[in-house]
């Protein structure tokens, strides 16, 4: 049987959400010295520069090794990430082999829906095996912990995070002795605004404890995670359920959750894979891992879901069948411009993730921010 099943959206490269509680004193990093192993303590943001006005230029994990290459001044990590210089908040890093311990903490049950056929692993990843497969519908329960994309079943299992609705479960929270793992999620004790619906998120997503400028930021999860929203929306960012709380997450970076899917297992490996790189370079002729160009992406992502395409957007073109824009599905490849000089992937509602430009990178777009000439079904 076919473990890959299209609740593979989510991939780990696109980091994870550990969220920190109320009353849990934060790790704080050692003066890291050159060329030093260090371990990330909850998932926290790459950037470009020393200081939070910089760009993000990827997220590290919790639990991810990282080098650095600096001693820390002024609370930030000089490390090496992807080949390039780049910078880490100390307090988030401690020096590997090291364990943190923290607390005992209030933990909290959710119940949740299957939104496709999902795979439930030993651990939170592709690389951990398959233990059973859950039919779409399946009510689950799950802790509201979550690592890699993957959200942990109370039996200790994993699934994506992008194919579950997750609401608040009426258990009653149970306290947990000390440990040295993720984390876990604290439910509000207030009354939660009604859910109208549901969002997909288009890149990787900040949440946000209010929608004013004194927020406090919890984490990114990784592009293709469902949020349930309340239907409300102000200062640019959108109210969201999450984890038994009301946060905030920015209104920019979220579409309508679409029914459906990619349209094959392949598909929606490869969508995941392109969602995964977002964020990265753009470089003519890339391959990656850590830049590509447009056709570069799309090859990369269908080689990851075992189909070999040619290697420029014109001779893709050629591949697989015509789809027009209105039937696309997601993993579907969309091709632009007379003559057909660049390709995307589609990713559902009216989004197409692609490798845009020197200056973009590997992006998320509207479908129709360019010349459609004709999209492709490969898989």
């Amino acid at each position: 049987m076919k473990t890959v099943l299209r609740g593979l959206r989510t991939m780990g490269v696109a980091a994870a959400l550990a969220l920190g509680l109320s009353g849990i004193g934060l790790v704080v990093g050692p003066a890291a010295v050159a060329d030093t192993v260090m371990t990330a303590t909850t998932t926290v943001n790459v950037r470009a520069g020393a200081g939070t006005a910089t760009a993000v230029i990827g997220v590290l994990p919790s639990g991810t090794n990282v080098t650095a290459t600096g001693t820390s001044t002024n609370g930030w990590t000089k490390v090496s990430y992807n080949g390039r210089t780049a910078y880490v908040f100390s307090t988030y890093l401690k020096a590997a082999g090291t364990s943190v311990q923290t607390p005992a903490v209030t933990t909290v049950s959710f119940s949740a829906t299957t939104l496709e056929a999902v795979n439930a692993r030993t651990g939170p990843g592709l690389t951990y095996s398959v233990w059973t497969i859950l039919p779409n519908g399946r009510a689950i329960t799950v802790t509201g912990v979550t690592q890699n994309g993957y959200a942990q079943l109370t039996d200790g299992h994993w699934v994506s995070s992008a194919w579950i609705s997750v609401a608040p479960a009426a258990t009653t929270p149970t306290t947990t002795a000390p440990s040295t793992k993720a984390l876990t999620s604290k439910s509000s004790n207030a009354a939660l605004p009604a859910i109208t619906g549901q969002v997909r998120a288009t890149a990787a997503l900040m949440i946000r404890t209010t929608s004013g400028a004194d927020y406090t930021s919890l984490g990114d999860i990784p592009a293709g995670t469902l949020l349930n929203v309340t239907g409300v929306a102000t200062n640019g960012v959108t109210q969201i359920v999450y984890n038994g709380a009301v946060r905030w997450v920015n209104s920019s970076y979220i579409v309508p959750a679409t029914a459906a899917g990619p349209v094959s297992n392949a598909a929606s490996v490869a969508l995941a894979f392109a969602l995964a790189q977002v964020g990265k370079a753009y470089v003519w002729g890339g391959n990656g891992p850590n830049a590509y160009d447009c056709s570069g992406l799309t090859t990369a992502a269908y080689k990851k879901a075992g189909i070999s395409l040619p290697r420029t957007s014109y001779a893709q073109f050629g591949v697989g069948t015509a789809v027009s824009l209105a039937n696309l599905q997601p993993g579907d490849l969309v091709f632009y411009y007379s003559g057909i000089s660049h390709v995307g992937m589609y990713i559902g509602n009216g989004k197409i993730v692609h490798a845009a430009n020197p200056t973009t990178g590997v992006a998320i777009a509207s479908v129709t921010s360019m010349p459609f000439e004709g999209g492709r079904r490969v898989a």
